[in-house]
């Protein structure tokens, strides 16, 4: 196991360090325009706004605790800490593919795992989005191994007022694991995630309402409109669309494309070439990925219902079928679809038999 975390741990150092460097030839802008939300968090904008009004509000008193700041966003010391935070989020993964991977497989996974360039650029900031990847560590350990423990409802409810996404898994694990209401974990479960529902509810109506992006609702209906498209046809058919686009969002375009479509400008994407080409390459990936991951959960619940679980964490994904949709929101989700490449060995199977991915 130790060879592996150390695969993983400094493939994603150099792999880091790379796209820091890299990252500039390609995106001219500043790293304070690529974190808009940080001032938000941070309290450096409506700073006088009380924290349980804000989305994520155990991340802002975070930032506000650590004084984060958008001119520290290359500080050495908060990429630092940022880096080894999302490595110890991310380890739980490696030693998970220790266990349901055959120690070939494991390796690569870990190297898999550490070179991903995504992870890896978002691994230098201090983002919402790495304090999910413990509790879908947790739950896909529950749903692979022999390992059932209360502490992953627990986790998801506390991370939740991390990053929001959350709150749709927490409440599917909630209804699955219906044993532990009584006792004091999920009472405390329960309690922690209907206070970060009803905290946060405000923002996720705000949220999928507010046609955001090139690719918002109304946008897409709109297009469609142009096309020769009208009435009551147009609305229905871009109300299916969307959901449908904003997956292969998802699945593999950057941030920027929300804001500006496929073709961005050269300040942001100086080689089109390689965006184009990289967008398509992760919806490629990705999607192929996400259809091997419904194809096993589906065809071990033939054998143990368990595995159902691991279908769980796509749940978070759920609010951007009509809101705003990027790849950032599938970081959590990444690890357990690369894991999906391999030959998964399901230890609480029925049949002790091995599902391919």
């Amino acid at each position: 196991m130790l060879k592996p975390l150390l695969f993983f741990a400094g493939v994603r150092c150099l792999m880091a360090i790379a796209m820091s460097q890299l990252l500039p030839m390609h995106d001219s802008r500043p790293l304070s325009t690529t974190f808009g939300d940080l001032a938000l968090y941070n309290g450096s904008a409506n700073g006088s706004l009380p924290l349980w009004n804000i989305p994520n509000p155990l991340f802002a008193a975070l930032v506000r605790g650590l004084n984060y700041r958008h001119d520290q966003l290359g500080d050495w010391r908060f990429t630092s800490f940022s880096l080894v935070l999302n490595i110890a989020f991310s380890v739980i993964f490696v030693v998970l593919a220790c266990k349901v991977l055959r120690p070939k497989a494991a390796l690569l996974y870990a190297v898999f795992l550490g070179a991903h360039p995504y992870l890896a650029l978002y691994s230098l900031k201090l983002d919402s989005s790495l304090f999910a990847l413990l509790p879908v560590g947790l739950l896909a350990t529950t749903a692979l191994t022999k390992l059932q423990t209360s502490w992953s409802l627990l986790t998801t409810a506390v991370s939740s007022l991390f990053r929001n996404s959350l709150v749709p898994m927490g409440w599917l694990q909630l209804a699955w694991n219906r044993r532990i209401w009584r006792s004091t974990f999920g009472v405390l479960s329960i309690s922690t995630l209907a206070a970060s529902t009803a905290l946060q509810l405000h923002f996720a109506a705000y949220y999928i309402g507010q046609n955001y992006g090139c690719y918002s609702p109304s946008r897409v209906t709109d297009w469609l409109g142009e096309q020769g498209m009208q009435g009551w046809a147009a609305k229905t058919l871009g109300f299916m669309l969307t959901p449908i686009i904003h997956l292969l969002l998802d699945l593999g375009a950057r941030e920027a494309v929300a804001n500006h479509c496929l073709v961005l400008p050269t300040s942001i994407a100086k080689q089109q070439w390689l965006h184009v080409g990289g967008t398509l390459f992760f919806m490629i990936l990705h999607g192929w990925l996400l259809l091997r991951l419904i194809r096993t959960a589906w065809r071990h619940m033939q054998d143990n219902f368990a595995a159902a679980q691991l279908l769980f964490p796509l749940a978070m994904l759920l609010p951007t079928l009509y809101g705003a949709a990027h790849m950032r929101y599938l970081i959590p989700i990444i690890p357990l679809l690369l894991m999906n490449a391999f030959e998964l060995r399901f230890q609480h199977s029925n049949t002790h038999g091995i599902v391919q991915g």
